[in-house]
């Protein structure tokens, strides 16, 4: 499962990556309760990726965060002599015919759609950090529901009547249902991140 090497990699990479400091300001919003460990990582992630430390993620540096650091944005394309012939005709209009490209399989694009709040092509700080506080505050659910269901495992294993036992394993089977959704709600993080975490680990080597 994704979740537990995410955060495996969390807590290294903060080492690695957690002397830079944030000079930008960034968002002044409070940390969900019992996140703040999450989100200095989180943070520690975002100044990993931020090349020039000018406070954003933009599509270059988005594009090596996720798919490593030879990738071009998602949008590149190298100049070709049709490209200067069509410069030279600049009468014809040939936008109406023009198909819109798909960018959906990059992933640092899926990133990019998901937090560009403002619509700029480029993802803000505290844009970041609003995304990252929703993240965190599903970790920490995740953490707590397992924790739940370990306490309802154990429980198990001592001396318990019929009726404890049957609304232990009621316990248990709501608390597993409520990990399943929470894991489900979590992939549109994790599908996104998986990849580009590795990178920034390797980039750090």
């Amino acid at each position: 499962m994704f979740l537990a090497s995410a955060l495996a990699w969390l807590l290294v990479s903060t080492a690695v990556v957690g002397d830079d400091k944030d000079d930008s300001g960034g968002s002044k919003k409070p940390d969900p309760p019992g996140t703040a460990l999450i989100m200095g990582q989180l943070r520690a992630v975002f100044a990993a990726w931020d090349l020039d430390k000018d406070g954003y993620l933009d599509k270059e540096e988005l594009a090596k965060a996720f798919r490593g650091p030879k990738a071009k944005p998602f949008d590149y394309k190298a100049p070709t002599k049709d490209d200067k012939d069509n410069d030279a005709d600049t009468d014809k209009d040939t936008s109406k015919d023009k198909k819109k490209p798909d960018y959906s399989a990059f992933p640092d694009y899926q990133f990019l759609v998901q937090l560009d709040a403002d619509g700029d092509g480029k993802i803000s700080r505290d844009e970041f950090e609003n995304w990252a506080r929703d993240y965190a505050v599903q970790l920490k659910k995740i953490a707590d529901t397992q924790a739940l269901i370990a306490q309802a495992e154990a429980k198990l294993l001592g001396n318990l009547s019929k009726q404890e036992r049957k609304q232990v394993l009621a316990e248990l089977k709501r608390e597993k249902a409520a990990l399943a959704k929470l894991n489900k709600a979590l992939k549109a993080y994790d599908k996104q991140l998986q990849i580009a975490m590795r990178n920034t680990k390797k980039r750090k080597k």
